[in-house]
């Protein structure tokens, strides 16, 4: 079953959720690691440790 998103969701989690859902097995295995890619990089850029 699929997540619901709240509105607490940070940005990062939804894209992932997102890709997971609407790409996973629908493209290019390059074009996967670009989004994931763009995935690492939210979440190196916005999430502060």
């Amino acid at each position: 079953m699929l997540e619901q998103a709240t509105k607490d969701e940070l940005f990062h989690a939804y894209y992932k959720r997102w890709i997971t859902v609407y790409k996973e097995g629908a493209i290019r295995s390059v074009t996967m690691a670009k989004y994931l890619m763009t995935h690492h990089w939210l979440v190196k850029l916005v999430v502060i440790e």
